[in-house]
């Protein structure tokens, strides 16, 4: 079977470059004939995909059977594969993917009726023939936006799902429930990594929202029947949004001396020094303590500061951070079209510091934050993720203080004497070193003890959330200096999910 499909598709692609006629598609990637690209008119990637569904070898996704179906009319063959491809050099014909959504009506009951009426005279024969064409209104039975006529596979419980709204174009598909919620045609397909081959000096952001694992991409505004979520946009910036951070700040890597990507092949670094282990190049390492001055500045990103009093958070206990401006920032920024059926979202961070173990506690302490800008009103006030809140309600910015207590959080490091610079106290919350091995902070260094290396870390933990289904949410998600620019911190960041249910917003294990 595999090899006739080959030889109709080698067959069909002769033909294919014969064609010279019809007019450009639209714009976006997910429009009529465009199953594969953006731009002003289909490419023969799209047209080679769309041959691939007329003969079985493939599909739609994640878009709807129609988007492949160019001549106007379902099921998608050969034919819809030579109108894409003649839109690719231009002309006349109009693309007419069946993609309208039918006259929605209150009453389902209703019907629409057309009837054509064709009478032929021939020189002894005179025959009338009449054919009546019937459309069923669209009806969202489920409220959920989308009725069956535009792509929703689950409207009532009894087409096999136990919570039809939940099940739409716009969902997540969730593994594990045997369900296709995101009615693609292929149940339990949305938990996937897209990060192979990325370029570890990468400047492109969307890069790094792939390393995070956020596959799906999307549109800011795109017609009601293509809203899907997924990324729409990516940046860099500075603490407060301007500027550009410096090059050597951020990289993808597929691992970072002992600590492993926790899915698919890459994870995000970002540094307030150079964002490279020993052994790593593009960009290179150098030494974190007592660190590299990356040259930038900027202010705090404002509209925390303001939830704050105008004053940087600290951990109880630990000397007031008094300068309120960002040295060496970097900041990502990710705006997520959520899925209809999300109510949260968790994302791993690794946090490793040269500060520790003698600046535990200080003035001068990185600053790490994750601000969520979502209509859910189940986060903090001030927008910040990362920050983990204590039993007895007492919070702690993620950084090094998470050493300061027994939070549970800093976990990659020795126990013993800690802020021997600053306020003198002691960690016991340490379990092993394995994760510096290899990191660049395994290098001895001076401390509080004579063993001490150039730095402790947290270990993997996570960031959590809440969302609003559907809405449009903005992750801010950077670190930087505080009153100096040497003893770097990196974070790195893996693995963003989704969860049908809210989830206690902050961080923790």
């Amino acid at each position: 079977m595999r090899d006739a499909k080959a030889t109709i598709l080698c067959s069909w692609l002769i033909g294919l470059w014969t064609i010279v006629a019809t007019m450009p598609a639209a714009a976006a990637i997910g429009d009529c004939a465009q199953p594969q690209t953006s731009g002003s008119q289909p490419t023969a990637t799209d047209c080679l995909a769309i041959l691939a569904v007329a003969i079985g070898a493939g599909t739609c996704d994640p878009f709807p059977a129609c988007v492949c179906a160019p001549k106007g009319t379902l099921p998608t063959t050969a034919t819809d594969s030579l109108v894409c491809l003649a839109a690719t050099v231009g002309g006349s014909r109009t693309l007419s993917c069946p993609c309208e959504p039918v006259t929605t009506t209150t009453d389902p009951a209703v019907v629409t009726s057309t009837t054509t009426t064709t009478t032929t005279t021939t020189s002894t024969t005179t025959t009338t023939s009449t054919v009546t064409t019937t459309t069923m209104p669209s009806v969202d039975l489920d409220g959920d936006g989308w009725g069956a006529a535009e792509g929703d596979c689950c409207e009532t419980p009894e087409d096999g799902c136990s919570a039809p709204a939940l099940v739409n174009p716009g969902a997540f598909d969730f593994a594990g429930d045997g369900f296709d919620d995101d009615c693609n045609g292929t149940p339990d397909d949305g938990d996937r990594s897209c990060d192979e081959g990325l370029s570890s000096g990468s400047s492109s952001a969307a890069d790094y929202a792939s390393a995070l694992d956020v596959c799906s991409q999307t549109t800011e505004s795109p017609p009601r029947l293509y809203l899907r979520y997924g990324l729409i946009a990516a940046a860099f910036s500075l603490a407060d949004g301007s500027g550009a951070p410096a090059a050597a700040s951020r990289s993808i890597r597929t691992g970072f001396g002992g600590i492993v990507v926790r899915r698919g092949d890459a994870m995000a670094v970002l540094s307030t020094g150079h964002a490279a282990a020993p052994d790593q190049l593009d960009p290179s390492f150098s030494p974190f303590q007592p660190g590299t001055a990356m040259g930038t500045l900027s202010s705090v990103p404002e509209d925390w500061l303001a939830a704050n009093g105008g004053s940087i958070p600290t951990a109880p206990g630990c000397a007031t951070i008094a300068d309120i401006m960002a040295r060496d920032a970097v900041m990502l920024k990710l705006r997520i079209r959520v899925p209809t059926n999300a109510r949260s979202f968790r994302l791993s961070a690794n946090v490793v510091t040269s500060e520790f173990p003698e600046w535990v506690c200080g003035a001068y302490n990185d600053q790490v934050v994750a601000l969520l800008d979502s209509a859910s009103d189940e986060n903090p006030v001030d927008k910040n993720l990362a920050v983990y809140v204590s039993p007895t309600n007492e919070r702690y910015p993620v950084g090094v203080n998470l050493a300061n207590d027994v939070t549970g959080l800093f976990r990659q490091c020795r126990n013993g004497v800690i802020g021997c610079n600053t306020v003198a106290s002691s960690i016991t919350t340490c379990t092993d070193t394995s994760e510096l091995a290899g990191s660049g902070f395994d290098q001895p260094a001076p401390g509080c003890d004579a063993a001490d290396t150039a730095g402790g870390g947290t270990g993997w933990f996570t960031l959590r959330g809440n969302v609003s289904p559907g809405e449009v949410a903005e992750l801010r998600i950077g670190l930087w200096d505080s009153g100096d620019a040497i003893y770097d911190t990196v974070v790195i960041l893996d693995e963003l999910r989704w969860d049908r249910n809210p989830a206690v917003a902050g961080a923790g294990l």
